[in-house]
């Protein structure tokens, strides 16, 4: 594993990479913490690389940016989509299951991860509609 400038280690089998949002201080988490052949990713919202919403109003856009945000912070640790075993989708309103869905199933329709949607009653902000999480575990890592 080769993580960037922004990634911490505690422990020398532990890799953290920072979440790069003004919320990994006031909550105290990183973006992705890894360990050996895991790697799990934190919720992520719908916002770009200089913290802008993207895709206001628009679940698909916003489900997308996710993903694009889970993808590139399981890179900073040789991760990638194809590892990912687990995701769990976030939603503001179960209306916006569809559109959420297919951004879903754009990337992992091979891969099909275990996965949870839940609604809840409230994001970090009003204009975001869904957040979303992973886990990630190298293929070959163990013997099923």
């Amino acid at each position: 594993m080769n993580p960037d400038a922004n990634a911490a280690s505690a422990k020398s089998d532990r890799v953290r990479v920072k979440a790069m949002t003004p919320y990994d201080d006031i909550l105290a988490f990183s973006r992705v913490v890894c360990l050996d052949n895991e790697a799990w990713v934190s919720a992520c919202a719908p916002l770009d690389a200089q913290g802008q919403l993207v895709g206001a109003g628009d679940a698909y856009a916003q489900a997308d940016q996710c993903i694009r945000n889970i993808t590139q912070a399981l890179a900073k640790v040789a991760f990638d989509a194809s590892d990912i075993v687990r995701t769990r989708i976030y939603l503001r309103s179960f209306a916006d299951l569809d559109a959420v869905a297919r951004a879903h199933r754009e990337v992992f329709a091979e891969i099909r991860p275990a996965c949870a949607v839940v609604a809840v009653a409230d994001l970090v902000r009003p204009d975001m509609l869904v957040y979303i999480e992973a886990d990630a575990r190298r293929i070959g890592s163990t013997q099923a």
